[in-house]
């Protein structure tokens, strides 16, 4: 009996231009780490409990539909593209391309917009092929959509972004060749280039930690005739919030501080995410603008001995009727010359 552990593991994704097509290959092999990824797949299996004391009948069980579900945890790099599809398909629109300045191209799209789910990328979704270092075999699974998209900043660490998917099912699949990319820098927080990394209202805020998720859930489409998907997973509301650790502000005699009268007020103000870098070639940046972000737990800063107080400000991202019409902007510059921001 042959025993495998994690080493020489791979993944690749690839966007399927058919729901659930079952075939792809992959446009980028992330690096593999431990707990990286739990996708599975799972048959639905009906099991009638009858009264009798005899037990449960052997012909009696039905296998029905089939659906995949899991999550994925990836280090993005600058020019990457997996982790750019994953965004797209949860906004529902692709990115549009126009030339940098400090880069060589600039790839913006927006969550919260009204989308048609009758054109791609709503029509289309995300194919993975999982080899868990087997080396003779992989699990393809397929009609992936992400239901979730969170990243990660830290002081002195890689920007990390985890994804939930909904999908059709899982078959097997040949073990994969991985084909390494060329230079490719990891997103790392502090970033090697100079400015602010977060903005709150207009005013720059120092930041040890910090988080954003974009979130849109899905609904199943169910046919008694079929025993998996018949389309697309449909959309749910989009939801964008997040979270930074920051220093306690000072407060005055007659007036709170910043956050704690932006909490009571429930005003909308703007929050923009900035990380800076360098792809080798041209200078990078992703910046996320949220126009009206919403605090929604009171941000009080409480004594813990001798040590610096901080503060975690919780908020939510809210359309501004009439005004804004998006609940994020997400814009990337890079390096990369790809129409949709991770392929032609």
């Amino acid at each position: 009996m042959v025993r495998y552990t994690g080493l020489e593991s791979a993944i690749g994704f690839y966007e399927e231009t058919t729901y659930a097509q079952n075939s792809g290959t992959p446009i980028e092999y992330p690096d593999f780490t431990g707990g990286m990824e739990s996708l599975d797949a799972s048959k639905e299996i009906l099991s009638p409990e009858f009264l009798t004391a005899q037990g449960k009948r052997l012909g009696d069980i039905n296998v029905l539909s089939e659906s995949a579900s899991g999550g994925v945890s990836l280090t993005p790099r600058w020019n990457g593209k997996a982790w750019w599809m994953f965004l797209s398909h949860l906004c529902g629109e692709y990115s549009t391309k126009t030339a940098g300045t400090g880069s060589a191209f600039i790839h913006t799209m927006q969550i919260g917009e009204a989308i048609d789910q009758a054109v791609a990328p709503e029509t289309y979704s995300v194919g993975a092929v999982v080899d868990r270092g087997r080396t003779t075999g992989a699990v393809r699974y397929r009609g992936l959509k992400p239901t979730s998209c969170e990243l990660s900043f830290a002081y002195n660490q890689a920007i990390t972004m985890s994804t939930d998917f909904v999908g059709a099912g899982a078959s097997p699949s040949s073990a994969l060749t991985v084909t390494e990319a060329s230079a490719n820098p990891l997103m790392v927080s502090p970033s090697t280039a100079s400015g602010a990394f977060l903005t709150f209202g207009g005013t720059s805020f120092e930041c040890e930690s910090a988080s954003i998720k974009f979130e849109r859930p899905r609904v199943g489409v169910k046919d008694i005739a079929s025993t998996s998907p018949t389309a697309q997973q449909l959309d749910g509301m989009a939801m964008v919030s997040g979270s930074f650790e920051t220093f306690a502000r000072n407060e005055t005699s007659s007036a709170f501080d910043a956050f704690t009268v932006a909490y009571r007020a429930q005003t909308g103000n703007s929050l923009v995410i900035f990380a800076n870098g360098n792809d080798g070639t041209n200078a990078t940046k992703l910046t996320i603008t949220v126009p009206k972000a919403v605090i929604t737990s009171n941000p009080q800063a409480h004594v813990d001995g001798s040590s610096v107080q901080k503060v975690t400000i919780d908020w939510e991202g809210y359309i501004d009727a009439g005004v804004t019409d998006y609940l994020a902007d997400i814009a990337l510059e890079n390096s990369n010359d790809l129409a949709k921001g991770f392929q032609a």
